[in-house]
C-alpha cells in the first residue's frame, strides 16, 4: 500500500510538472452562463486516489517486488521520508494530510484553436476535488506550508493576487513564474499562473459541470464500469494537428490519410483493476464519411473465433491471430487502398507479381491459392529459455533464429492438400530442387520440405492441424503444436483465455497474446550490468518485477463506426499511452513537432551514412549517393517543400553535419566550411558572445519566448553531427 501512495505522490508530481511545461497564449473570456462549461480537447480522470493507490499496491509487480530487499529498504526509506513530512506539516499524522488531500484528479487541455496553422499553446491545468475540505487545505497551506517553504527553498518566490474566484499563489524561480495554485470553493487548480488565472476567473458554478461536458458523456459511455482512470480526448482536433505539420499532398499526409487519423472524431480510454493486473479499453469513434485506408481494410473483415489458439503452445512468448475474410478479398483490399498511398504503379507491379508467381507455379494464384485462405491467419513466437541476450558475442540470440508458427485457415482440407503437392511438383519448386519428406506424429503428417538450391538453401516443415496449414522452421516447433491440442496445454488454457471458454467467444478481429516480460528480464539481466554499470544494484529488483508479472492480452472488435480494444495487462499501457501521446500533439506546437520528426530523420540519415562509410571507406560527396543502397528512400527536411538536409564533412574528414532550416527557412550553418572544433566551441557556448552566436545558429523551441514569435520566426537551424 506504501508503495501504491509513493507512487501516487510521483503521479501527481508528474501532473504538476506537465501543468508547468505549457504556457498560455490566450486568455479566456468570462462566461456568466452556467449552461455551457469551457470547451476542453483532452481530460485525464482519476475518480478515486485511494482506489487508485490501493489497486497499484495490491498490483502483481508490487507484491513481488517486496520481496526484494533492495526494493523493500527503498519503499521503508520512502515511507520515513513521508512520514517526516507529514509531522513537519502537521501534528494529527499522515491520516488528517490523506483526508484534506483532494481525492479526485482531473487533467484538462482547454481551448485549442480552430486554425491550426496558428502556433497557439492550449490552456493545461490539473483540477483537484477537495470535497469540502477546501478552506482546511488553504489554512493548512497558509499556517504551515508557505512559512515552512520560504526557510527550506528560500530562492523560491512565492506572490499571491486577488482573482474574482479566489486567490492566486504564484511561485517564481530564477525570476520566471513555474506554479501557480488557486483555492477557488472546493477546486484547488494547478498550472502555469497565467493558465490557472484563465481557468479560475471562469465562474465555479460554470466550472463544476466540466466532469458532464457533452464529450465526456458520448465518449465515456463505452467505458469501464469501475475505471480508476479515464482518459478522452476530442481526436478531430488532435489528429488535425498531427495532420498540419505535412504539407498537402507530401508522403507523410498520405501516410497519415492510409492510416484513417483524418476519421478518428473522439479517442477513449479507461483502465479497471483485476485481481491484480489491470483491464483497459479503449475507444475510438469515426466519421462515416472520412474512413480510409487500414480503417477501411479492418472494417471490412470477417469476424473471427481464434480457433489458432488451441494449438499454440502456452509458453509462446507471441501470438497474433487476425481475420482475412478470405485470401483474396483481404490481398485485393490491401492493394486497393495502397495505390493512393504510393501510386499505380503499386497495382501494375503487383500484377505482374501475381502473374509470375502463376506462371512458376502452374496455376491462377488468386483464385487457386488466394480463395482457399480464411476467415483466419495467425503468427506465434517462441523465445528459447537459454537464449543468449548478451550485447556483445557472435553466439548472442537473433529474432530471426527464433522458432515460429505461420497457420492459414482453409477452406477445404482435401483442396488444401492437393494445391501444396501442385506447388512443391511445380516448375519453380523443381528447379529449385525441392524434396518433400513425411513423418507421421500423433495421427498428423509433417511434411519436410528441402530446398537446397535456393539462395541460401534451407528445410521449411508444414503440417495440417485442424482446419489449419501450419508452417515452421522445424519439426520440433510443429510436434509442439500438436502437443499442445493433443494435452490441452495451448494459451487457450491460460487465465487471459478463461473467460472466453465460459460462454461462447465474442466476435473480433484481432487478438493478440504476448508474454515478454521474462524475455525483457533475461535482456536486463544479461545487458544491463555491462552497459549501464550504475544500474547494476537496480537489476535483482527489476528482476523481481518483470519475472513475475505475467502476459497480456488484447482483442480488437469493430462496428460501422467504432474500433474498440480491450486489454488485460499488468500495467496500464493504453490509457497511459493515450494520455502521452494526446499530450504530445496536444501541447506541442507545430514547429516543435517539426523539430523532432526533424531531429528523427537526421538520425535515420546518420546510419545511412555510417554504413556508406563502412563499406567504401571515404564519405559519400552527396546525400543522393545514400540512395538505393544505403537508403531505400532519402529522409528530406520536414521544413522545407521535400528538400535534402544540410550535409557537409569536416576539414579533417573525419566528422560530418545534418542540419535543417528550422521554423525559419534559412540556412544558418554553412556545412561547405563545417569545422568540429569551431562547432564545439560553439556548443558549450561559455562567453556572452557565443551564447549569442549558439542562440542565432542552433534553434531551440523556447517556451518563454513562444507567445511572441509564434514560434515559427525562431532563429536557427536544427543539427546533428557525428563522427565516422
Amino acid at each position: 500500500m506504501i508503495a501504491g501512495k509513493n507512487i501516487i505522490s510521483l503521479l501527481s508530481a508528474t501532473l504538476l510538472t506537465v501543468s508547468a511545461a505549457v504556457c498560455l497564449s490566450q486568455d479566456a473570456d468570462e462566461q456568466e452562463s452556467v449552461e455551457a462549461p469551457p470547451e476542453w480537447t483532452l481530460r485525464l480522470s482519476i475518480p478515486n486516489t485511494a482506489l487508485l493507490s490501493q489497486t497499484i499496491g495490491q498490483s502483481e509487480g508490487i507484491v513481488k517486488a517486496r520481496q526484494d530487499p533492495l526494493w523493500s529498504s527503498a519503499e521503508q526509506f520512502m515511507s520515513s521520508a513521508r512520514a517526516l513530512v507529514c509531522q513537519y506539516l502537521t501534528s494529527d499524522g499522515p491520516a488528517s494530510l490523506d483526508k484534506l488531500w483532494p481525492k479526485r484528479w482531473d487533467l484538462y487541455v482547454f481551448a485549442l484553436p480552430e486554425d491550426t496553422d496558428e502556433v497557439e499553446e492550449p490552456v493545461v491545468v490539473v483540477i483537484g476535488d477537495m470535497a469540502g475540505n477546501g478552506t482546511a487545505l488553504h489554512e493548512l497551506w497558509e499556517d504551515r506550508v508557505l512559512p515552512r517553504l520560504k526557510t527550506v527553498a528560500p530562492k523560491v518566490v512565492v506572490t499571491s493576487s486577488s482573482l474574482e474566484e479566489g486567490l492566486l499563489y504564484t511561485l517564481e524561480t530564477r525570476g520566471k513564474p513555474t506554479l501557480g495554485m488557486v483555492f477557488s470553493g472546493e477546486s484547488l487548480i494547478l498550472g502555469l499562473p497565467d493558465n490557472v488565472a484563465a481557468i479560475a476567473d471562469v465562474p465555479a458554478k460554470q466550472r463544476t459541470l466540466l466532469p458532464e461536458a457533452q464529450l465526456w458523456k458520448d465518449v465515456t459511455s463505452n467505458a469501464l464500469p469501475n475505471a480508476i482512470a479515464q482518459v478522452a480526448m476530442d481526436g478531430a482536433a488532435a489528429m488535425q494537428r498531427v495532420l498540419s505539420a505535412f504539407p498537402e499532398g507530401s508522403q507523410e499526409r498520405r501516410q497519415a490519410q492510409f492510416f484513417g487519423l483524418e476519421a478518428v472524431t473522439s479517442v477513449m480510454c479507461s483502465t479497471a483493476p483485476e485481481s491484480g493486473r489491470f483491464q483497459e479499453r479503449y475507444v475510438a469513434t469515426l466519421a462515416p464519411d472520412r474512413i480510409m485506408g487500414l480503417q477501411r481494410i479492418l472494417l471490412g473483415r470477417k469476424p473471427i473465433v481464434s480457433k489458432s489458439r488451441l494449438f499454440v503452445p502456452g509458453d509462446v512468448a507471441f501470438y497474433l491471430a487476425f481475420s482475412v475474410t478470405n485470401g483474396l478479398d483481404m490481398w485485393t483490399a490491401v492493394r486497393d487502398e495502397l495505390v493512393p498511398l504510393h501510386g499505380d504503379e503499386v497495382r501494375a507491379k503487383s500484377e505482374k507479381a501475381i502473374a509470375h508467381i502463376s506462371s512458376q507455379l502452374g496455376l491462377d494464384f488468386e483464385q487457386d491459392v488466394l480463395t482457399q485462405i480464411g476467415p483466419e491467419v495467425f503468427v506465434a513466437v517462441d523465445i528459447p529459455p537459454n537464449a543468449d541476450w548478451s550485447s556483445k558475442g557472435k553466439k548472442r540470440f537473433r529474432m530471426r533464429e527464433a522458432p515460429i508458427l505461420v497457420g492459414f485457415q482453409i477452406q477445404d482440407r482435401t483442396v488444401a492438400q492437393d494445391l501444396l503437392k501442385t506447388i512443391l511438383t511445380s516448375p519453380l519448386a523443381v528447379g529449385a530442387g525441392v524434396t518433400d519428406q513425411v513423418e507421421r506424429y500423433e495421427d498428423v503428417e509433417i511434411h519436410f520440405v528441402d530446398f537446397p538450391k535456393a539462395k541460401r538453401g534451407g528445410q521449411l516443415a508444414y503440417a495440417l492441424i485442424a482446419d489449419f496449414a501450419v508452417f515452421a522452421r522445424d519439426g520440433d516447433t510443429l510436434r509442439d503444436a500438436i502437443d499442445a491440442l493433443v494435452d490441452r496445454e495451448s494459451i487457450a488454457a491460460t487465465e487471459l483465455y478463461a473467460a472466453d471458454g465460459k460462454s461462447a467467444p465474442a466476435p473480433l478481429l484481432l487478438d493478440l497474446y504476448a508474454n515478454l516480460l521474462p524475455i525483457a528480464k533475461d535482456v536486463v539481466t544479461a545487458r544491463l550490468p555491462d552497459e549501464k554499470p550504475v544500474l547494476a544494484p537496480l537489476v535483482p529488483a527489476l528482476t523481481a518485477v518483470l519475472e513475475h508479472t505475467g502476459p497480456s492480452r488484447f482483442s480488437l472488435r469493430a462496428t460501422d463506426t467504432e474500433l474498440q480494444i480491450d486489454g488485460h495487462a499488468p500495467l496500464p499501457l493504453l490509457t497511459g499511452g493515450t494520455t502521452a501521446a494526446g499530450l504530445d500533439q496536444l501541447v506541442k506546437p507545430p514547429a516543435a513537432r517539426k523539430a523532432k520528426l526533424a531531429r528523427q530523420r537526421m538520425r535515420q540519415l546518420s546510419r545511412s551514412l555510417r554504413r556508406y562509410h563502412r563499406v567504401n571507406k571515404t564519405p559519400p560527396e552527396a546525400l543522393e549517393a545514400l540512395t538505393p543502397r544505403f537508403a531505400k528512400k532519402r529522409p528530406t527536411d520536414p521544413f522545407t517543400d521535400g528538400a535534402d538536409f544540410g550535409y557537409g564533412v569536416s576539414h579533417s574528414g573525419k566528422n560530418w553535419v545534418l542540419t535543417s532550416v528550422g521554423p525559419d527557412g534559412v540556412a544558418d550553418i554553412p556545412v561547405d566550411e563545417f569545422v568540429q572544433q569551431e562547432w564545439e566551441a560553439i556548443r558549450r557556448a561559455d562567453t556572452p558572445e557565443a551564447k549569442a552566436e549558439a542562440e542565432r545558429l542552433v534553434y531551440r523551441f523556447k517556451a518563454e519566448s513562444s507567445q511572441a514569435e509564434k514560434g515559427w520566426g525562431d532563429e536557427g537551424d536544427i543539427v546533428e553531427t557525428g563522427k565516422w
